[in-house]
């Protein structure tokens, strides 16, 4: 039984009952998107952040780092360009217009900046700011220090946020906590827990074996647990086109994605 998440008629199905889709309460719809929405916004921000950390810098100096970053970042985004950077001392800024990017992103529209610091040994720590940054069909402000560090051939970003934006099934969300991604072989992975404040309403949100690979749906395996007052959620991904979300209730519902939307 399939419910697309962006109707009113999101549907949950009781354990116990059996029966077909039932219209469940205003609160169990909204958190369900809200939850969807939170997550996707943040993995929005990690495939943005990681297609400029995956970029290896060889400068010793923040000015040599920035330049090698602003040389090669426009790259990342097609069709041809559709970004473009330029680097002032350590900071690099990059201005996109209506790009398709690595890990499934598309339509991404706005100006992001990130000020580096090159670390000893390899790697570099940054700080990531935008306002009003398009993603697909989401909108996002972001405030973030990261940290990018290589093993061979894994790449691991580590990331500090706080941020806010509406998700593209309508929900308004600020952001405040952690994560790290790691990717390669044209797939990024993503594990974090952070607040998620939603109206008046703050929610945990913890995600855990969320793999994205490029032009596909979330692969199976990942999971979304969101927690908050009186209201409680888990959404497990099957490498389709659906999430599987269920409640402390006792609760079923089959979520669509979106994918490629």
């Amino acid at each position: 039984m399939r419910c697309n998440a962006l109707l009113s008629t999101l549907c949950f199905v009781s354990l116990a009952a059996g029966s077909g889709c039932q219209r469940t309460q205003d609160a169990d719809v909204e958190s369900s998107t809200a939850a969807l929405d939170s997550s996707e916004v943040t993995s929005n921000e990690a495939a943005l952040l990681s297609s400029a950390a995956g970029i290896r810098v060889s400068a010793a100096s923040g000015a040599g780092a920035a330049t090698e970053v602003a040389a090669t970042w426009p790259a990342a985004f097609l069709p041809a360009g559709c970004a473009k950077s330029t680097s002032v001392g350590n900071k690099v800024t990059l201005v996109a217009t209506n790009c398709t990017g690595p890990y499934g992103m598309v339509h991404v529209t706005g100006t992001i900046e990130l000020v580096i610091t090159p670390k000893l040994g390899g790697g570099y720590s940054a700080t990531a700011t935008a306002t009003g940054l398009q993603v697909n069909q989401a909108t996002m402000s972001i405030s973030a220090s990261l940290v990018y560090s290589t093993n061979g051939d894994t790449q691991t970003l580590s990331v500090e946020t706080s941020g806010n934006g509406t998700g593209r099934r309508g929900n308004t969300i600020t952001r405040t906590g952690s994560y790290t991604t790691s990717w390669g072989n044209g797939c990024m992975a993503l594990d974090g827990d952070w607040r998620t404040t939603v109206g008046a309403v703050t929610y945990t949100t913890t995600v855990s074996g969320l793999k994205r690979c490029q032009g596909e749906c979330p692969a199976a395996g990942g999971e979304i647990e969101w927690d908050g007052p009186n209201r409680s959620l888990k959404i497990s991904y099957d490498g389709s086109a659906d999430a599987h979300v269920s409640t402390g209730a006792g609760k079923t519902a089959t979520v669509d994605l979106l994918c490629g939307a």
